[in-house]
């Protein structure tokens, strides 16, 4: 119960903090497209801005960060079958604490408002239809939550997407149930025997190939944190280098301030000596030239 009730919280999260708003309108998700670089936009809003680019019938440039992605159309691009199962379940959370439109019966063409859903039906029932629904013996051990359940967070809504399995482009009745590492996507049965399996390439379960992505990830992540603790120690380093450096610069300052203090003094002590030396002299020097001019003077002293 409480994992659920942290799940609808999560959910409500993911709205509030932008993660399903498109980048390019600004509202939340219609019909995400993702593109080779990884970030979505609405179908709409990349049809709209392919009209202002050139070559929009090869390739549509990415508005964040400017890399290509090749396509024959924006209809052709992969949805982000990830960021509809988040819109889809988010759009119902709304709905069910009652900031969206109201949410209608699936099963029958009334417009009846649900109270309850089948979850082995994937439908959404209003009152007569969940009788309906109970009456009949193929039907009766299916299990059904009312909407009080889901608002409480006793159950938490999931989209049918995420246990859909997407179909391939070109055969179109064919699930996308093999991954090609050689070209690094999703192939179906029809594409592996006559495009890729002839060639060569290394395919496997996608099961296998999540499993390994994860464990690339992983070493990924190791390695970034390994060179984060290493790059980390090394700005310790710099800044405990760059201290002692500016220690060491204030000391040598200090030094030359109170060296060139201390000669300041004794050339001041030797000028003060000098000049009274001068003096002196020139005394002496005055008291000679008054005897030489005047003998008798000091005579009669």
């Amino acid at each position: 119960m409480a994992s659920n009730a942290s799940d609808s919280q999560s959910l409500g999260k993911n709205v509030k903090t932008g993660q399903l708003t498109c980048p390019l309108c600004t509202n939340q998700f219609k019909e995400p497209k993702i593109l080779d670089c990884l970030h979505s936009f609405c179908l709409e809003c990349l049809q709209k801005l392919s009209l202002n680019q050139e070559d929009s019938t090869t390739a549509i440039k990415c508005p964040t960060c400017g890399r290509k992605t090749s396509t024959t159309g924006i209809e052709d691009l992969c949805a982000n079958l990830s960021l509809c199962v988040l819109v889809e379940e988010a759009q119902i959370q709304e709905q069910l604490q009652g900031q969206g439109s109201e949410i209608k019966c699936q099963s029958c063409d009334e417009d009846n408002p649900a109270t309850c859903r089948c979850m082995d039906c994937g439908h959404f029932l209003c009152r007569e239809c969940q009788t309906a629904h109970q009456r009949m013996t193929v039907m009766k051990s299916h299990k059904i939550y009312t909407l009080a359940q889901f608002k409480s967070g006793e159950v938490v809504y999931k989209s049918e997407l995420r246990d859909r399995t997407p179909k391939c482009k070109v055969h179109t009745e064919q699930d996308l149930n093999l991954y090609c590492n050689t070209c690094e996507r999703l192939v179906c049965q029809a594409c592996s025997a006559l495009e890729h399996g002839s060639q060569g390439h290394a395919l496997t379960s996608p099961a296998e190939a999540v499993k390994k992505c994860k464990q690339d990830v992983a070493e990924l992540l190791a390695k970034a944190e390994k060179t984060k603790t290493a790059l980390s120690e090394a700005r310790k380093e710099t800044i405990k280098s760059q201290e002692e450096l500016d220690s060491n610069f204030d000391e040598i300052r200090r030094r030359i301030s109170q060296k060139a203090d201390e000669e300041i003094a004794r050339v001041r002590q030797q000028e003060h000596r000098l000049k009274e030396e001068a003096e002196r002299i020139y005394n002496d020097a005055i008291f000679l030239t008054s005897l030489k001019f005047n003998p008798h003077k000091n005579q009669r002293h």
